[in-house]
């Protein structure tokens, strides 16, 4: 019985000592570029999926906002609507109603808007 159980340890150990006869079985210097090659291929696919796209929308999303102007009708990330009133570096006032006008912040503005048709 104990020897059933240590052959296949035995026979393992052996072709492990010996050396391969054959110079065409052994392996190169470049034997374990193989196994990188599918890491770069998930890490390209995740970059060309995900981060370029944000990457570009973040560009976008800086141009607009360095764009506005006293005038603009914009949309908040709150989806308050408003005309832009004045800038400052970091706050912008905007006007939502007649003689009303709210204080936020620059970045908090989503995106250039035109008020809904009033009935």
């Amino acid at each position: 019985m104990h020897l059933l159980f240590f052959a296949p340890i035995w026979a393992a150990s052996a072709a492990v000592a010996a050396p391969a006869a054959d110079p065409a079985q052994m392996p190169g210097p470049l034997a374990g570029v193989g196994a990188v090659v599918p890491y770069l291929l998930i890490f390209m696919v995740i970059y060309l999926l995900v981060v370029r796209p944000s990457s570009q929308q973040r560009q976008a999303q800086q141009a607009m906002l360095q764009g506005l102007k006293k005038g603009d009708e914009v949309i908040t990330s709150s989806g308050v609507y408003g005309r832009i009133v004045s800038l400052e570096e970091k706050v912008a006032v905007l006007e939502v109603a007649d003689k009303v006008r709210i204080r936020l912040l620059r970045d908090r503005i989503a995106s250039l808007a035109t008020l809904p048709a009033q009935k």
